[in-house]
C-alpha cells in the first residue's frame, strides 16, 4: 500500500446565491457596526468638553456617522438605549423626521425615549442588536 497514492474524496456543500448574499450582508453589517464605534468613540471622546449642540454635531466622525445614511440608524438607537447622548441631530438628518414633542425638547431622557419608540414603531429596533 505503500506505492499507491493516498485519495481523498472532499465533499462540497451546496452554496446556493441566498447564501452568499446572506454571508455578504452580514459581512457588510459587521464592518458597518465596528466603523461606528470607531467614529462613535472618536465623536464621544472630543464632544466630551463640548456643550454646545451645533458644536457637537460639527464634528467630523459625528457628520461621518451622519454620511452613513439610514444604515446607521439601528446602531445609533442601539448606542442611545445604551448610554442617552446627543444622537438626536444625527438621527434626525439622516431620518428626515423628528419625533420629539416640543415640550421634550431639552430634556435629554424625553427625547431619548421618542426616538427609541419612534424606531421600534419603524422597525429600526429589531435590527440595532446586529453587530
Amino acid at each position: 500500500m505503500l506505492g499507491r497514492p493516498l485519495r481523498l474524496t472532499l465533499l462540497r456543500t451546496q452554496v446556493t446565491p441566498n447564501d452568499r448574499t446572506r454571508v455578504i450582508l452580514q459581512s457588510r453589517r459587521k464592518l458597518l457596526a465596528k466603523r461606528f464605534q470607531q467614529l462613535a468613540a472618536e465623536w464621544k471622546e472630543k464632544s466630551a468638553l463640548l456643550s454646545a449642540p451645533e458644536q457637537i454635531a460639527m464634528l467630523d466622525s459625528y457628520q461621518r456617522i451622519i454620511g452613513i445614511g439610514t444604515p446607521a440608524i439601528p446602531l445609533i438607537l442601539r448606542e442611545l438605549s445604551r448610554e442617552p447622548d446627543h444622537w438626536f441631530w444625527a438621527l434626525r438628518a439622516i431620518s428626515g423626521v423628528n419625533p420629539v414633542a416640543p415640550e421634550a425638547r431639552g430634556n435629554l431622557e424625553a427625547m431619548t425615549a421618542a426616538w427609541l419608540a419612534w424606531g421600534k414603531r419603524k422597525g429600526y429596533r429589531r435590527f440595532a442588536t446586529v453587530a
